[in-house]
């Protein structure tokens, strides 16, 4: 459980970066099997889904919290999510959904 929790912080210090399960396996020395297995088991979340989700929560903190625009948030996140990740934030339900509707368009 210890482990899993150390990775979980690892993902929302690094969310920004490239991470997938084989690389945070091979950080964290143990197999991507077990991994797989464990995480979804403490989190209640696969790997992919919890990168995703904390990608999503920090692309709508910025938007809710800053003046940037998506175009200005997409360049943050890994090439293969950032546009994806942008967007999925501004579909999710929020407090104040006027603030996305000005700078999701």
């Amino acid at each position: 459980k210890e482990k899993i929790y150390t990775i979980t912080n690892y993902i929302q210090t690094h969310y920004n970066e490239d991470l997938s399960l084989a690389y945070l396996a091979d950080k964290f020395f143990i197999s991507s099997f077990y991994l797989s297995h464990q995480f979804k088991l403490v989190t209640g979340f696969t790997v992919v889904q919890y990168i995703q989700q904390t990608r999503v929560k920090n692309a709508q903190y910025l938007l809710l919290n800053t003046s940037l625009k998506i175009t200005d948030i997409s360049p943050a996140f890994p090439s293969s999510t950032a546009s994806s990740t942008a967007s999925a934030a501004c579909r999710r339900p929020i407090i104040r959904p006027f603030i996305m509707r000005m700078r999701c368009g």
